[in-house]
């Protein structure tokens, strides 16, 4: 039997008009273990003890003349030997797009649980925190009354959602037949600042 690599990396460039020219990189890694990032493990046996696991690890990077993304997502499939998944996700943003001297600076966390219930049908909930700050200079606030009243829009946002996930294509990466189909709901008023409900299909 030959191993095949489980880990990868890229890079990439470009340009758009609401952010100029941006680029970045991503790592990913199919076989990550978590446990490896124990002070002991990493003693012992070094960076080979980050593999092993069977989970998986991402992370992107983003920057750009107007936005910086950072995201870090791991996710444990078949948890304690169960048909459920679990995974995190930490993200860090800024945006300044909207207006010179205007920032939007934000800060998220979430969590979630996926469960197959055949081979085309999952279902998955989630629960999500995001904190935002904005930060604008007087002068922005003066050019534009609409700025000035956006910059009011700070705080926490927390809520928690379900997913229904349809997906009967013959291959995860490079398909050429089937369909995929996601429904998504979200309920944000578990505290934080804000309340609202959002629904959207995607097929």
């Amino acid at each position: 039997l030959h191993e095949t690599p489980t880990g990868s990396f890229g890079a990439f460039m470009g340009f758009s008009t609401g952010d100029a020219l941006f680029g970045g990189f991503n790592i990913t890694e199919k076989n990550f273990n978590i446990l490896g990032l124990n002070p002991r493990v990493m003693k012992e046996v070094g960076p080979r003890g980050l593999k092993g696991g069977g989970e998986f690890a991402h992370f992107t990077t983003t920057v750009g003349q107007k936005t910086n993304t950072m995201v870090l997502s791991w996710t444990k499939p078949y948890f304690l030997d169960t048909p459920w998944s679990i995974g995190c996700e930490l993200e860090r943003s800024s945006n300044g797009s909207m207006a010179q001297d205007y920032e939007i600076l934000s800060h998220t966390g979430s969590f979630h649980l996926r469960r197959g219930l055949n081979a085309f049908v999952s279902l998955g909930t989630h629960y999500r925190l995001r904190n935002s700050s904005v930060h604008s200079s007087q002068n922005a606030k003066e050019k534009s009354p609409l700025l000035a009243e956006d910059s009011g829009n700070k705080g926490w946002v927390s809520g928690s959602g379900f997913s229904i996930i349809y997906n009967s294509t013959n291959h995860p990466l490079k398909p050429t037949n089937g369909f995929r189909s996601r429904i998504d709901g979200e309920f944000v008023g578990l505290g934080g600042d804000y309340h609202f409900f959002s629904f959207s299909y995607v097929n």
